[in-house]
């Protein structure tokens, strides 16, 4: 009786386990149907004709704040999975996989592009979760035997500085004006559109825009050599953020240029000009209107966030670099972090209809 009783724990206690390395990637498989649900209870919501009902505002919130969620527990269970000091090879593919659900919003957003552009018979919404399907039986068949893991080999030293240094140019050419442009979002689509008459003289001319896609290109390739050689070397919160907001954006960088650059100049025809009136699907009823646009308001509330708060970690990693308290380095990274918030909040009210009264 108590042999059997073990056993039927030990047992009880594998599966529970099994089912906490694959919780991540079994919530992102849930993440188009939570923006769907959002959608059926925002628009009927926002019609007219019918009275307004608390429920359905309530349950538009819920839905949507499911979708922020699913992100959030890749990050979580990815950092948990990373503080296992002797990791199977199962915990560790685990790991990497649920780093991968932090990038959930990015990758349906690109699917979905691409889905479009190919005619797929198979919706985006089971393309997604076909994708998670079998990264869940790449960690399923994995074997419960340790894994050995090499010491972190130190980066070079050069491409953290060039990294870096790329950074600080993308902001100053590019990135600080694209910000700026879309928080004009709030004052109205005229205030964006003339605001960004001017700016895109300077980073899209003819000249740089090659010269910031290629360095954009360089972010992607250089921050992912630079992730695989950090990943495993702490269990830091702040650095496996850092790692994680990259991860992100390196799908975020390549489906946006996918977007602008093959979708929208090359593919469609005639093709379609990138304003305001493309990012916020204005032809197709807005962002919470939508049915496929409000994948949108996840992917670009957490590309702002994470773009300005992997700046903050770099600044924090550059401080400690110099010499200063660490306390001080994190200090900095969560105040760049509650500003990047904040402004991803107040872009995304503009992209949704909230306007400023100005005049």
């Amino acid at each position: 009786m108590t042999t059997d009783l073990q056993g039927l724990t030990r047992e009880r206690v594998g599966v529970s386990r099994k089912f906490g390395l694959i919780a991540a990637p079994l919530a992102a498989i849930a993440y188009p149907w939570t923006l769907r649900a959002f959608n059926v209870a925002a628009v009927e919501s926002l019609e007219p004709s019918r009275p307004a009902h608390l429920a359905l505002w309530l349950g538009a919130a819920l839905f949507l704040a499911l979708a922020f969620a699913i992100p959030l527990v890749g990050l979580l269970a990815s950092l948990r999975l990373a503080r296992i000091a002797g990791p199977t090879a199962a915990e560790r593919r685990a790991e990497l996989v649920a780093l991968i659900v932090v990038a959930a919003p990015a990758i349906y957003t690109f699917l979905g592009v691409v889905d479009y552009m190919t005619n797929s018979p198979l919706p985006d919404e089971w393309a997604f979760a076909l994708l998670w399907a079998v990264l869940i039986i790449a960690v399923a068949v994995s074997p419960d035997r340790p894994c050995p893991i090499a010491s972190a080999a130190v980066a070079p030293a050069a491409l953290r500085v060039a990294h870096g240094v790329a950074a600080i140019a993308i902001l100053a050419v590019f990135l600080g004006f694209h910000l700026v442009n879309h928080l004009a979002g709030l004052i109205g689509p005229d205030a964006h559109r003339s605001l960004m008459k001017s700016v895109h003289a300077i980073y899209g001319s003819a000249v740089v825009e090659p010269l910031l896609v290629a360095v954009l290109l360089f972010q992607v390739a250089s921050g992912s050599f630079l992730a695989s050689r950090h990943l495993r070397a702490s269990a830091d919160p702040f650095r496996f953020f850092q790692i994680a907001s990259g991860v992100y954006l390196a799908v975020f960088i390549l489906g946006h240029m996918n977007s602008v650059f093959v979708y929208a100049r090359s593919w469609s025809n005639p093709p379609i000009v990138t304003d305001w009136s493309f990012a916020t699907s204005e032809a197709w009823g807005g962002l919470i209107r939508s049915g496929w646009s409000n994948r949108l308001i996840p992917h670009y509330a957490f590309g702002v966030f994470f773009v300005v708060a992997h700046m903050g970690a770099g600044l924090r990693m550059a401080m400690i670099g110099h010499g200063l308290p660490e306390r001080w380095a994190n200090r900095a990274m969560i105040g760049v972090a509650t500003a990047a918030f904040l402004l991803a909040l107040a872009i995304m009210l503009g992209m949704c209809g909230v306007r400023l009264d100005i005049g």
